[in-house]
């Protein structure tokens, strides 16, 4: 069992990543003294802000002597500038690089993941928003995956209960045989209880931050994580408490993080919806939004502004396709179609190919009004119009469809 600090990493969205020499250096000693097997120390990225948002090579030198011989990570995210420049400087202090893969379009990270075990480092391919996928979404990915370490599964909504991590785990493990980890965050309470239903379900890294330091709802607490790995934390660490650390809170309320995990919303679009909508009103209408696989903030901001007057509804489509080749129908589908509906604000609720050859697929919209206003902006949408002819010759519009709209649920 492995246990991963990522203090300096997760903890900086509480403070921008401005932990000075002298706070690094500390929140370092105590966790490598602890006996951690990694310390991850922030973001690799050309545009170096601080030290933890870019890890410039000559506080990576620094970090490394104060880690005393703890193997030292650092997450890298498939939208960094110049990534061959930066791998190469960065050549020889990075023991493990960490990169974000979001399910829904995991190319960027998965391409990423190839460039920078090319360059020779140990890779780490992290999972992310775990909660917002499905488990065949989740295996669909996990066939692709190539030559990295470890696959970790990260609940970075906060919204995983216990008794759903096994089965995203177990998704995970048919198309992959290597280590698997877990990243907890605290929201709604569960990190701990769902740290240990990943363990028991086979995952064997975890990860944890001093004091439970980290966005929104927090995370696991390392001291907790090492507990769960058989060890026993220093007192330093399990007496620690977030304010020591950071001499800083997050600027929004925890509770706003604890609605947004209850109904499955990112914790990276909180703040952005607050300055749109006001504080006051984004917790009230948060309060109203349906538990669902929300893809972007864009369809939250549709919610809040079309639907409190108006019922949301369902759209069925069944298309008749006997003899198709459904395969390559449901690649273009997830790849070229699902993502610019989800651009627009349409949620997708499953699709389905039944053995008479009917695909059955259907989608959740703010309310009835919104269908035609979503669907115009498909239709008009660049990579719509791009793909057109690969997605009438894959098959997959069928011969004949038919529609029904019908109120949620």
């Amino acid at each position: 069992m492995k246990a991963l600090d990522c203090s300096l990493r997760d903890g900086g969205f509480l403070n921008g990543w401005a932990f000075s020499p002298e706070m690094a250096d500390q929140i370092i000693g105590h966790v490598a003294e602890a006996g951690v097997d990694f310390i991850e120390v922030g973001y690799l990225d050309a545009d170096i802000r601080t030290d933890s948002m870019g890890l410039p090579p000559e506080a990576l030198r620094r970090m490394r002597r104060t880690a005393a011989g703890v193997p030292i990570s650092a997450m890298m995210r498939a939208s960094c500038a110049e990534p061959e420049r930066v791998l190469a400087e960065r050549k020889g202090l990075i023991d493990l690089i960490r990169i974000p893969c979001a399910i829904q379009q995991p190319e960027p990270a998965l391409q990423l993941a190839q460039r920078v075990l090319s360059h020779g480092f140990r890779v780490s391919l992290n999972l992310t928003n775990i909660s917002a996928s499905r488990p065949e979404d989740i295996r669909r990915v996990a066939a692709r995956i190539q030559g990295v370490e470890v696959v970790y599964v990260a609940d970075s909504r906060g919204a995983i209960l216990p008794d759903h991590v096994p089965e995203l785990v177990a998704a995970l493990r048919a198309h992959w045989s290597g280590p698997i980890g877990f990243h907890a965050h605290n929201n709604l309470g569960w990190a701990r209880a769902n740290t240990e239903a990943a363990i028991q379900a086979g995952c064997t890294w975890i990860d944890g931050t001093l004091a439970g330091m980290g966005l929104g709802g927090r995370n696991l607490r390392i001291d907790e994580a090492l507990q769960l790995t058989g060890r026993q934390p220093t007192p330093a660490l399990v007496e620690a408490v977030e304010r020591d650390w950071l001499n800083a809170e997050s600027a929004l309320p925890r509770p706003l993080y604890v609605a947004s995990a209850q109904a499955n919303i990112s914790q990276d679009w909180v703040a952005p919806l607050v300055h749109q909508f006001g504080e006051q009103s984004f917790a009230r209408m948060l309060s109203r939004l349906p538990r669902l696989n929300w893809q972007t903030p864009e369809q939250v901001a549709l919610w809040f502004h079309e639907s409190a007057h108006l019922k949301p509804c369902v759209r069925l489509r069944v298309y008749q396709a006997q003899g198709r080749d459904h395969e390559s129908a449901a690649a273009v589908f997830f790849h070229q179609v699902k993502p610019v509906h989800e651009r627009h604000g349409a949620l997708f609720l499953g699709r389905e190919v039944h053995a008479d050859g009917q695909t059955i697929v259907r989608w959740l919209y703010p309310n009835e009004p919104s269908i035609h206003r979503i669907q115009a902006a498909v239709a008009e949408d660049p990579e719509t119009l791009k793909n057109h002819e690969v997605r009438i010759n894959s098959g997959l519009h069928g011969v004949a469809h038919q529609e029904w709209v019908h109120a949620w649920p």
